[in-house]
């Protein structure tokens, strides 16, 4: 009697330790609009953080000739290529993420 008390309680722990199926995700119809407009979001961002990136890159310069550089410009010249790398890791960062 006792190995049968044991043997259906480890085959009870193997069930529960499996815990529910989780299911795979799937996009719903017609969502090939929406992430299109999603990857055109994408590109914007990552233009627009280009630009940044150059107009901050500019303006430290243009300081850094003029002898008034201070550590705001190098900041946000940091900053915008924190940003940069965060627009370009996003999808593969929250795939991580989610599963």
């Amino acid at each position: 009697m006792n190995t049968i008390v044991a043997q259906a309680n480890t085959h009870l722990m193997i069930i529960l330790a499996d815990g529910p199926d989780q299911p795979k995700p799937a996009p719903p119809p017609g969502s090939d609009k929406f992430l299109t407009i999603v990857s055109w979001a994408g590109w914007g961002a990552m233009l627009a953080a280009i630009v940044a990136l150059v107009i901050a890159g500019a303006k430290f310069g243009f300081q850094k000739n003029h002898g008034g550089a201070t550590n705001e410009e190098a900041g946000k010249v940091g900053w915008t290529l924190v940003g940069c790398v965060l627009i370009a890791i996003a999808g593969s960062l929250v795939g991580a993420l989610v599963g």
